[in-house]
C-alpha cells in the first residue's frame, strides 16, 4: 500500500465531510455553465458557432472562443505538447525540470518493452501511451510479464479507438506520492487540487460493501463526480477486497490503484496547503511550453511542503476546470474567472 497515499487521506480526507453544493437553497450550477457564468461576470456574451464552438463577446468585439474546455488561449505549442507526453517531457527537460526516467517504445515493440521491463527487476513501472486523453489508457504497478500484457493492449486501445495520432506507448517509473493538478494563471498558482483513489473509512459496524456503496451515493450530491457512474461491484470485485469484511474504526482501506474520476476517484482542494517550491515547479511547468498564459499542470509529490522528490507529468489546455470549481473535499476554486481574465486581457493588448 501506499503509505505516502494512506499519510493524505487520513490527515486530508477521512474525518473530512464532502463539500456541499448548494446555493441560495438551491443546487450549485452544473459544470456546463462555469465558462459561460465566468464570462458574464466580466459582462461578456456567449454566441455559438458551430457545433460545440463558441465566441465570446465583450463590448461587440469578438474576444475569444472555446469549444468545451479547450479555449483560444492555447498557442500550437502547448496544445501539442497537452497531447502528447513525450513532447512535454521534451519542453520540461529542456528547462530542467524533473520527470520520471522511462522509454518510449513503438506499439510493434512489445518483446523491446518486456525486455525494458525486465532489467527493473519487478520495481513498479507505469504504462501509457504517449498520446492520451483523460488518464486514459495508464496502467500503474506494473511489474510482471502477465502485467505488462494487459497494460500494453490498454495502452493500444487508445489508439485503436482513434484518441491518438502516434502509437508510441511509454513506460516510466513510478514514483510514490500523491497526484496534483495545480492550474497556473500568469505566474502563480490560482488552484491546486489532490486526485486521489476511491477509499473507504470502517466504522466498525459497516462492511467494505455498504461503506463503499455509502461513499458512491455521496458522490451523487458533487455536480462534477455525479457525471461519472461506477459499478460498485466491479470496483470491488478489481481491488481484491472482501465485500463482506467489517474494517474496524478508523482503518482506511484504498480500492484502486487508480485516480481517475471514472474509476472512483475523488478530489481534495490543497490549495493553500501546497508549498513554494512545488508552485514553482508547477509554473515552471507551464512556462517551458511556449504560450500558455493559463493551464493546468499535473505533478506527483512524496509531500506537499516540498518538492524534493516531485516530478512534472503533464501540461493540459484542455483540463477540466470542474475539478477546481467542484472539489469532494475543500473550497471550491473559480479558475474560470482566471480563464475569462486572461481572454478578455489578450484582446485588448
Amino acid at each position: 500500500m501506499n503509505t505516502i497515499l494512506t499519510r493524505f487521506i487520513a490527515e486530508h480526507a477521512a474525518s473530512v465531510e464532502p463539500t456541499a453544493y448548494v446555493l441560495e437553497g438551491r443546487r450549485a450550477q452544473r459544470p456546463r455553465g462555469i465558462f459561460p457564468a465566468a464570462f458574464r461576470r466580466f459582462g461578456g456574451s456567449i454566441a455559438a458557432v458551430s457545433g460545440k464552438q463558441r465566441v465570446v463577446i465583450q463590448n461587440q468585439q469578438t474576444v475569444g472562443g472555446f469549444q468545451v474546455n479547450l479555449t483560444s488561449l492555447a498557442s500550437v505549442d502547448g496544445y501539442e505538447a497537452s497531447r502528447s507526453a513525450t513532447l512535454a517531457y521534451e519542453y520540461f527537460r529542456a528547462a530542467r525540470l524533473k520527470v520520471p526516467s522511462g522509454r518510449a517504445f513503438s506499439s510493434r515493440e512489445y518483446e523491446a518493452a518486456l525486455e525494458y521491463l525486465e532489467q527493473h527487476n519487478e520495481a513498479p513501472l507505469l504504462v501509457k501511451p504517449a498520446h492520451t486523453s483523460r488518464g486514459r489508457g495508464i496502467t500503474p504497478n506494473v511489474r510482471t510479464e502477465q502485467d505488462l500484457k494487459a497494460a500494453w493492449e490498454n495502452a493500444r486501445a487508445v489508439y485503436i479507438r482513434g484518441l491518438g495520432s502516434s502509437n508510441q506507448i511509454l513506460l516510466e517509473e513510478q514514483i510514490e506520492g500523491i497526484s496534483i493538478r495545480a492550474f497556473i494563471a500568469g505566474e502563480r498558482v490560482v488552484a491546486a487540487t489532490a486526485r486521489i483513489p476511491m477509499f473507504i473509512v470502517g466504522d466498525g459496524n459497516k462492511t467494505v460493501e455498504e461503506l463503499a456503496v455509502r461513499s458512491v451515493r455521496l458522490r451523487r450530491r458533487n455536480p462534477f463526480l455525479s457525471e461519472y457512474s461506477l459499478d460498485v461491484h466491479q470496483i470491488l470485485q478489481d481491488s481484491c477486497v472482501d465485500p463482506s469484511h467489517v474494517p474496524p474504526r478508523g482503518e482506511i482501506l484504498v480500492l484502486s490503484e487508480r485516480v481517475g474520476m471514472e474509476y472512483g476517484g475523488v478530489t481534495v482542494d490543497i490549495t493553500d496547503h501546497l508549498g513554494s517550491d512545488l508552485q514553482k515547479l508547477a509554473v515552471g511547468a507551464a512556462w517551458a511550453v511556449p504560450g500558455i498564459p493559463v493551464t493546468a499542470v499535473d505533478l506527483v509529490a512524496p509531500q506537499l511542503d516540498s518538492a524534493e522528490g516531485a516530478a512534472v507529468l503533464q501540461i493540459d489546455v484542455e483540463a477540466n476546470l470542474a475539478v477546481h470549481h467542484f472539489p469532494w473535499i475543500g473550497q471550491p476554486r473559480p479558475v474560470a474567472e482566471y480563464v475569462a481574465r486572461a481572454m478578455i486581457r489578450r484582446a485588448h493588448v
